[in-house]
């Protein structure tokens, strides 16, 4: 699915309005986690449009950035944004055609009671979010692929969306030294806070 589908069709209301911020981790005196440590943030509350509990922010403002500027634990977590029935509708009759995205009728009568949006505009939406506030600024991020995909709960019309990226894994490769990868696990948390998306994320960025 392509970063344009996802313009033409994402939230347009608060979706447009990304905040554009970085956040590294908070504590940056402690000590750093050994590479390819996957850290979960544990014991967070609710999360909502007024209270996004990110991290302290780090500004990069579209600067391009080489893989040793990457950190593990750098985090970014974007401006809450809402998916509309009109958007869900959209989206899926181009690209997942099924009644439970498309006909408000059918989806009533069915498992969820009301349309719910794709999985896949879900993880275009995360994608959107990201670009649009800066996301890795002028740094040429190749996509390399996607791990650990999980749609954990229904994202309904009218639900408000935060997306948040944490850098898990950074490795310098070995065959080519002027380059290397960037892991990061996305999450995407609805107003209860409750996660509706998780993916681990692969990218090759240029090294100095």
């Amino acid at each position: 699915m392509s970063v344009d589908t996802g313009r033409r069709h994402a939230a347009s209301g608060g979706g447009g309005h990304i905040k554009e911020t970085m956040h590294e981790a908070p504590d940056a005196g402690r000590a750093r986690p050994a590479r390819g440590a996957r850290r979960r943030r544990e014991g967070r509350g609710p999360m909502s449009a007024a209270n996004p509990q990110s991290a302290p922010a780090a500004r990069y403002d579209g600067e391009a950035r080489r893989f040793e500027d990457f950190q593990v634990g750098e985090r970014w977590t974007s401006a809450p944004f809402t998916v509309t029935a009109e958007e869900i509708m959209a989206f899926a009759r181009e690209n997942d055609p099924q009644p439970m995205h498309t006909d408000p009728a059918a989806a009533e009568a069915g498992p969820f009671g009301g349309l719910i949006a794709s999985g896949w505009q879900i993880a275009a939406l995360s994608m959107r979010a990201f670009l649009q506030a800066g996301g890795y600024g002028k740094t040429p991020m190749v996509g390399m692929g996607v791990d650990e995909l999980r749609w954990t709960k229904p994202v309904k019309a009218g639900d408000t969306l935060v997306v948040e990226r944490e850098v898990v894994e950074t490795i310098r490769s070995k065959s080519r030294p002027d380059v290397g990868t960037i892991r990061t696990r996305v999450t995407v948390r609805n107003q209860h806070g409750d996660v509706v998306m998780s993916l681990v994320s692969l990218g090759r960025v240029p090294a100095r």
